[in-house]
């Protein structure tokens, strides 16, 4: 049974358990569930036995003995072993109880039992007996997280991502943002305040990896912020560490949805002018949009680059990321295109911020019938090299025109 008293954890040794661990003491005042310490720190660990209990009557601490015990890794990398702490290390405190002293030198996470060896009444067979088991942890003070990262999807929310370094001992994670309220009393002017990133009921403070805020949250996602200050308040038992992450640009690191809409508003037999629309809410972000233009045929079957930064809009306009017409010349006649249009923000320097492709297929007007040079329509080559007729809309112009 377990009480608390200002905080020290107590634990009392009743005489129907029979047995139970002690942990840092030998005192049996003090017996925390589990040690934390650091590497090359000394702990005992102690284990009492009750000899007037009718389970393990008339035994005593010459009849106990600790094993450190391992279990770790996944798959086909999972280990386990066990081994019997040497007696250099145990001593008798008295007659019930029996401590052992160690010191590890890694970070590590042990489980330390006590067994109780079989008597000389007991059946043929008998193992020994777990009696307990006491964990310790060997690690670190709270480690910062690496790998910190954020996005914003479609300028409608942010989720940010981290790494946990290992320690044994478990620490929690708590993420925090600096918030500046955009209204307040009139007598005196909004402070500004650290807001802790919401945690789901699902989620474990130790695991945590991961942090959304949307406009279901509170405080909501602030489309309008331009800075995200960040910072992370790491604990664990031996101490605190409040880790700062940095500014994060809001704009700069959106992840934006394809384009709603991409569509030819004029077709000739060398152009096409692409005229493309971007759907809620990109369509009043704050800040240009970059966009990107691809386009295959059967003549060009690899993806060729037009240059689009016509289409970007300037801040001092007044609309101010609404795409202008791109127009695609250098084209062939009568032949079928497919376009690829994407964007992103024009403060984005990561390749993976571009949004999904929107695309559309185009085929560019003909010539007529031998064209104004007196040649028909021309016939792209088929993958072995031939002149593949049938395939070709045009065809029957060809043979026509041949010898022109």
């Amino acid at each position: 049974m377990i009480y608390e008293y200002s905080g020290v954890r107590t634990i009392s040794l009743l005489s129907y358990l029979a047995f139970d661990c002690l942990i840092r003491s030998v005192s049996t005042e003090t017996a925390p569930i589990e040690v934390n310490t650091e590497p090359n720190q000394k702990f005992r660990v102690a284990c009492y036995v009750d000899p007037s209990h009718p389970r393990t009557e008339g035994r005593t601490a010459e009849d106990l003995y600790f094993t450190r015990d391992f279990t770790g890794g996944t798959g086909e990398a999972k280990q386990a072993f066990s081994v019997v702490v040497p007696d250099s290390q145990a001593k008798r405190y008295n007659s019930t109880t029996l401590v052992i002293e160690d010191r590890l030198e890694t970070a590590v996470h042990y489980t330390y039992s006590c067994r109780l060896r079989s008597g000389p009444d007991s059946p043929v067979g008998r193992r020994d007996i777990t009696l307990c088991s006491s964990s310790v942890n060997v690690g670190y003070p709270p480690l910062d997280v690496k790998n910190f990262s954020c996005i914003v999807n479609n300028w409608n929310n942010i989720t940010c991502k981290w790494k946990l370094q290992y320690n044994a001992i478990k620490s929690q994670y708590q993420l925090q943002y600096l918030l500046k309220p955009s209204y307040g009393p009139l007598d005196s002017p909004p402070r500004e305040q650290w807001v802790r990133c919401p945690l789901y009921d699902y989620e474990l403070p130790e695991y945590r990896t991961t942090c959304s805020i949307t406009e279901k949250t509170q405080p909501v996602y602030r489309t309008g912020a331009t800075y995200y200050n960040f910072t992370m308040n790491i604990t664990n038992a031996l101490g605190t560490r409040l880790q700062w992450l940095g500014l994060v640009n809001n704009f700069a690191i959106v992840l934006p949805a394809a384009p709603e809409r991409v569509s030819s508003a004029e077709v000739t037999t060398s152009s096409v002018l692409l005229e493309t629309e971007v759907g809620w809410p990109m369509d009043s972000f704050p800040r240009p949009l970059d966009f990107e233009v691809t386009y295959t045929s059967p003549w060009d079957p690899q993806p060729q680059s037009v240059n689009a930064s016509s289409m970007s809009a300037m801040p001092s306009d007044q609309e101010l990321s609404l795409p202008r017409p791109l127009l695609v010349t250098g084209l062939r006649p009568y032949t079928l295109y497919h376009f690829s249009v994407r964007m992103r923000s024009s403060l984005a320097e990561s390749e993976d911020l571009w949004s999904e492709p929107t695309t559309l297929d185009v085929r560019t007007l003909p010539t007529g019938e031998c064209g104004a040079e007196g040649r028909g329509a021309e016939v792209p080559p088929g993958r072995d090299g031939r002149i593949k007729l049938g395939a070709w809309p045009c065809y029957r112009f060809f043979m026509a025109c041949w010898e022109c």
